[in-house]
């Protein structure tokens, strides 16, 4: 306990300050293996996956998506095809390169 004590004040302190901006970060970790063989939970939460995947869907809607899924797709995506940028800050680019005299990878 001794090592938690210091950083659970210092934690409370800072809760403290923040509050006024309304700003509140809880970070939570479980060895499941402490609490149930791991073989068992990963059966169970592939099962609430397939649940959830399974579910009726509303009417044009294709895909359940689970919490943070998207945004995983996402990043797999930008790290096959790179980062999209919006056709106004290529522009802003090329005339900053065509003032320095680089010549823009992205033409």
């Amino acid at each position: 306990m001794k090592g938690v004590a210091p950083l659970l004040n210092l934690s409370l302190n800072h809760f403290k300050e923040c509050w006024h901006l309304k700003i509140i970060h809880f970070f939570f970790a479980i060895k499941v293996s402490n609490l149930c063989p791991l073989d068992e939970f990963t059966e169970a939460v592939e099962a609430e996956i397939r649940t959830v995947r399974n579910a009726t869907r509303a009417e044009g809607i294709e895909r359940i998506y689970l919490p943070g899924e998207i945004e995983w797709l996402y990043q797999q995506d930008a790290l096959r095809n790179g980062i999209p940028l919006h056709p106004t800050h290529l522009k802003s680019l090329a005339t900053l390169a065509d003032e320095l005299e680089v010549k823009g990878f992205w033409r």
